[in-house]
């Protein structure tokens, strides 16, 4: 998994949190200054946190199943 895979999910992760916190300042009635301003910044720090203790937890081999994003090891063969 190279840097274009991250890349692409760092982009995905933070158009849906951008969106979701977008939408939620607005509905809390700020204006769209300040709405946009939080969500950019929040945004951008909640995909540097995913997108870290995914790569930390890829390092470790430590396997996702709701995500579903990489290669599952292979279990080990049994030859008796």
């Amino acid at each position: 998994m190279g840097f274009r895979f991250w890349f692409k999910r760092a982009v995905f992760v933070y158009c849906g949190i951008f969106v979701v916190l977008m939408i939620a300042e607005l509905i809390k009635q700020n204006s769209i200054t300040t709405a946009l301003e939080h969500s950019l910044l929040w945004a951008a720090i909640s995909t540097a946190i995913f997108i870290m203790a995914r790569f930390i937890q890829s390092k470790q081999g430590i396997v996702c199943d709701s995500c579903q994003d990489f290669p599952k090891p292979k279990a080990p063969s049994k030859k008796e």
